[in-house]
């Protein structure tokens, strides 16, 4: 996995490369995670009304988007958008492992 920053000396750009060796690896892993469970909490709702809709059959129960956000909301509270967010949220662990099995290779 490679990495570039713009580097601005002297007006004289270029693009450096951040190799996987270069990298604090004590930073890396905490912040990907915290930020692939941030964007988690902001998207699940929508994972879920999708599942939901694809499941469904003959659109008897949703027959939209919105349909589908007002009556889980209406019937389930807000907690309903997040129904298996934890369990889905191991997902962050064993994508960490990929990584660095991955760039170990």
């Amino acid at each position: 996995m490679e990495f570039y920053s713009v580097v601005d000396d002297n007006k004289d750009r270029f693009i450096r490369t951040i190799e996987w060796d270069m990298m604090d690896k004590t930073k890396f892993f905490p912040l990907s995670m915290l930020s692939s469970f941030t964007v988690r909490c902001a998207l699940y709702p929508l994972t879920l009304i999708k599942t939901r809709l694809q499941i469904q059959k003959h659109n008897d129960l949703y027959t939209g988007m919105f349909d589908a956000y007002g009556k889980i909301y209406k019937y389930e509270g807000f907690g309903g958008l997040y129904r298996g967010f934890w369990i889905s949220s191991v997902q962050i662990v064993s994508g960490v492992f990929y990584i660095s099995t991955y760039e170990g290779v």
